[in-house]
């Protein structure tokens, strides 16, 4: 019994540090919270111009400076205690709050995860006083408050944020991906809050702003500059008023024929910024009707709604609320919203009512600008779906790498720039960039938003974003029906989901060559890069059909050496002559040089048997030269030189699998891992995200989901 008794855990209270702690880890999560709270503390605080200012992402330095009332001096010593706040005196107040904060938590959180400084000067006071937290509490008990020289309004600066916990902080994301969590929140801000507040958003020691707004300024105004003219003047106005319910709408979404690359929706109700997911999957489901596929609209909403029918003690965070009557508000919006969208004339209504099964036919040109050469003695084949393939590797022991150096196809145009690993769009026009459907007229422009599915949209921004690069050198316009079918073959073949998954995902890093880490909402996967690039590489094949960059290497190599290389490690049956097979395949190759270097930069001299180049794929990618013998053994045998469409996408095959081959990288070499990591991270998962539309038949031995981040967590939080 007395074993028994004493093996029972004492309950013991916790101390006030550690309460501290617990309550601050569930408000503040990173960067984001932090901003959010505080800026909400300015517009409390009647401000109309706030400035925010981030180092390191918020990791290192958040700073947010306004023009409101200010905090007297003698409330400098309890303002980072916990449950102190001027806007609510009793429960009573819930039935008419006005204000974003009530609870007096988020300074109080703030300062139990950062160091924390705040100078504020009131109106009426001769100056502004300064005090410094750590741990929640005044630094200096002796002197804690000092009086400083500032103008009217506070400036609070946390420092170090996560300092104290360290796991907290290696959960975060990069530095760049916290800056832009920032930047959308600021963004949304500044909408809701058009003509009230004016917005400055800026880097630490960076004089140019990134968003600057004036409190003078109009809702248009607004999304003029942030999101560009063609958002500003195509939006609906919404205007409901239900006075039985008690509840008034007031918002704008954009007409069917714009499409965004992804949803903005932005929620207000009573003015405080908070998601509804039932309202915002229900605007989306809504506007899939409309829109062609992959295509997103603009929307923004203020929701006025009787504070006694509105509960905003959901969550610490405050980004989520309850309200009354929220199925009937929801369904009216969306009533109102297909209402307008229903009644536009016809001719400005973009509906995606046939998708990816929607036909559309091409022809083949006769005259191909600059005297390209057509395919001789080629039939065309019946449309099929894109195959896959086996790869048997070659003994490394038995092949060397091939020193190259990279020229362009004009031997004029400037060199390549690497991608720059943004979500920026740039702008192309009059450059033609896929084939054109017949009944197009010539006068529209390749540029338009809406695309007839989502892998034309992808291909045309990577397009435009690859062309900008390359110069001002003009890309040729291949229009070949056998070319034109393969495209539809391959749209057909798009997953989604996949597409989806990769456009939403960030980049974690590399395991090692083959293996890439990224995180998908709450997923933490693992993408297979070989698998991968077999896919994207065909995919940049049928874009840059005709129009590849050239690797020319130092030294032309001969064929027939290449070819003995690779029949020496896979040699065929007892019975062939490989002498006769090699000469064979020397002469299917030498057969069709003039095509292999003007529609795929192959060029090949017919003189001596050797190749003098190969195709840039990707800017600054090179392929594993290891594998080039079975490249070219490849070319000669698996190609189909008979038939046409059956000939490019052999050929399409053979490319994509010779570029997809990961580098063969020296072990515990950091160097050449941390350069192959910056390649990966800027070139090729850049277009993973933005290009790649992976297919059905994607083998399962390429995307694992590892882990869950919120497991992990829930793992190294509690340890």
């Amino acid at each position: 019994m007395d074993n028994q008794k004493s093996s029972l855990r004492v309950i013991n209270k916790l101390n006030d540090d550690i309460v501290r702690k617990i309550c601050a880890g569930e408000v503040i999560h990173r960067p984001l919270n932090v901003v959010k709270e505080l800026v909400e503390n300015s517009l409390d605080a009647g401000a109309t111009m706030i400035t925010i200012t981030l180092k390191n992402g918020g990791l290192d330095l958040i700073q947010i400076q306004d023009n409101g009332c200010g905090i007297n001096k003698e409330d400098l010593r309890i303002v980072c205690d916990r449950f102190t706040t001027s806007k609510l005196k009793s429960l009573d107040d819930f039935n008419s709050l006005s204000t974003f904060g009530f609870r007096g938590e988020a300074l109080a959180s703030v300062a139990v995860v950062a160091q924390v400084t705040i100078i504020s000067k009131t109106k009426d006071s001769m100056c502004a006083f300064k005090a410094e937290y750590v741990d929640g509490h005044l630094k200096n008990s002796s002197s804690p408050i000092v009086p400083i020289a500032a103008n009217d309004g506070t400036l609070i600066q946390v420092d170090n944020i996560f300092y104290n916990m360290p796991t907290r902080k290696a959960a975060l994301s990069s530095e760049n991906q916290e800056y832009n969590f920032v930047q959308d929140l600021i963004v949304r801000y500044s909408l809701i809050f058009s003509e009230k507040c004016g917005f400055i958003f800026k880097k630490y020691d960076e004089n140019s702003h990134v968003l600057n707004t004036k409190p003078s300024a109009t809702l248009f105004q607004n999304i003029d500059q942030i999101f560009g003219k063609k958002i500003s003047s195509n939006l609906i106005s919404m205007d409901i008023d239900d006075e039985k319910m008690e509840f008034k709408v007031h918002g704008y979404f954009t007409k069917q024929n714009i499409s965004l690359k992804r949803f903005t929706f932005i929620l207000a109700i009573n003015s405080r910024l908070v998601e509804c997911e039932p309202l915002k999957k229900s605007i989306k489901d809504l506007y899939k009707e409309f829109l062609m596929t992959d295509g997103h609209p603009f929307v923004i909403i203020w929701i006025e709604i009787n504070p006694k029918n509105i509960d905003v003690n959901i969550h610490p965070n405050k980004n989520e609320v309850c309200f009354l009557h929220d199925n009937e508000i929801i369904s009216k919006i969306i009533e109102f919203i297909r209402g307008k969208l229903e009644n536009k004339p016809e001719n400005d209504v973009i509906k995606n009512t046939s998708g990816a099964h929607m036909d559309i036919s091409f022809v083949r040109s006769q005259n191909i600008d600059n005297g390209r050469k057509q395919v001789d003695n080629l039939e065309l084949a019946d449309t099929s779906k894109i195959s896959t393939w086996s790869i048997k590797s070659l003994d490394q022991s038995k092949k060397s790498n091939f020193p190259s150096e990279r020229i362009d196809n004009s031997q004029q145009s400037s060199q390549m720039l690497p991608i720059d690993n943004k979500c920026e769009d740039i702008p192309v026009k009059d450059i033609e960039t896929l084939p054109r459907p017949v009944s197009k007229p010539k006068s529209s422009k390749p540029n338009r938003i809406c695309r007839i599915d989502s892998a034309i949209q992808r291909m045309q921004s990577y397009l435009q974003r690859e062309v900008s690069e390359h110069g001002s050198r003009r890309r040729r316009r291949i229009e070949l029906t056998s070319l034109d079918k393969l495209m539809k073959d391959f749209r057909e073949t798009i997953d989604l989901d996949l597409v989806e998954m990769l456009a939403e995902s960030t980049y974690v890093g590399c395991l090692d060559e083959n293996f890439l880490l990224i995180q998908h909402e709450l997923d933490l996967i693992m993408l297979n890069m070989p698998n991968l690039n077999r896919e994207l590489f065909y995919q940049i094949y049928l874009i840059e059909f005709g129009n590849f960059d050239y690797f020319r290497f130092k030294q032309p190599l001969s064929i027939r050496t290449l070819l003995s290389t690779y029949l020496e490690v896979n040699p065929p049956s007892i019975d062939t002559d490989c002498t006769a097979a090699i000469e064979k395949m020397v002469q299917t190759l030498i057969s069709k040089y003039e095509m292999l270097d003007d529609y795929f930069s192959i060029r090949i001299n017919k003189d001596d048997a050797t190749i003098e180049s190969l195709p840039v794929m990707i800017a600054k990618y090179e392929p594993n030269y290891i594998y080039l013998p079975e490249f070219i053994h490849g070319l000669a045998t698996n190609v189909d030189w008979k038939q046409e469409k059956n000939c490019f996408k052999t050929l399409g095959q053979e490319l994509a699998r010779f570029y997809s081959y990961a580098p063969s990288l020296s072990n515990k070499n950091d160097v050449e891992f941390r350069a192959w990591s910056d390649l990966v991270e800027t070139q090729i998962y850049s277009r993973y995200k933005k290009l790649l539309s992976p297919t059905k038949s994607l083998s399962e031995g390429t995307i694992y989901v590892i882990a869950n981040v919120t497991e992990l967590y829930k793992v190294f939080e509690r340890c």
